[in-house]
């Protein structure tokens, strides 16, 4: 069972009765742990392109996926350290937009159109995905900086 900490992303088809399977979920994971918050969010239909690019997609993720993971995780246990291991402090600087992560991701989260347009590619999302995480860990001067100096500029 995941740790109070975690929070599980559980995929549900659209089509068919999502209203029971959620009241069945619900009372399963609160049987089986102290808090459990469920909510509902769509994610809007991606032009998925070939099987190739998602092959190649299927690949590239999970990269991607440990490299945040890796990044929060190590940005997480320096403000620990930095605030002396305590929890109240910690909340008060783990916000997303101003929100807990739990209340950002639970209360109302809409798939942000404006910023990254379901009409493009996959592979065209997943990049600018990934270019967001390093520009919300770094401030753009640094990346600028250490980009230009490898030959390389974000556009």
């Amino acid at each position: 069972m995941p740790s109070d900490q975690s929070t599980w992303l559980i995929a549900v088809p659209s089509d068919g009765e999502t209203e029971g399977l959620s009241q069945e979920l619900h009372s399963k994971l609160v049987h089986q742990s102290k808090s459990t918050r469920l909510a509902q969010f769509e994610i809007p239909s991606f032009k998925t392109g070939t099987l190739d690019s998602l092959v190649a997609l299927s690949e590239d993720i999970p990269k991607q996926d440990t490299a945040f993971t890796s990044t929060v995780a190590k940005t997480v246990d320096t403000l620990r350290s930095l605030l002396n291991n305590d929890p109240a402090k910690l909340a008060q600087h783990i916000l997303i937009d101003e929100k807990s992560v739990d209340d950002y991701l639970l209360k109302g989260w809409r798939w942000d159109e404006g910023r990254y347009n379901v009409q493009k590619g996959l592979r065209e999302i997943v990049e600018s995905l990934a270019k967001a995480r390093i520009l919300a860990f770094f401030p753009s001067a640094i990346i600028d900086e250490v980009a230009s100096s490898i030959g390389f500029g974000f556009n």
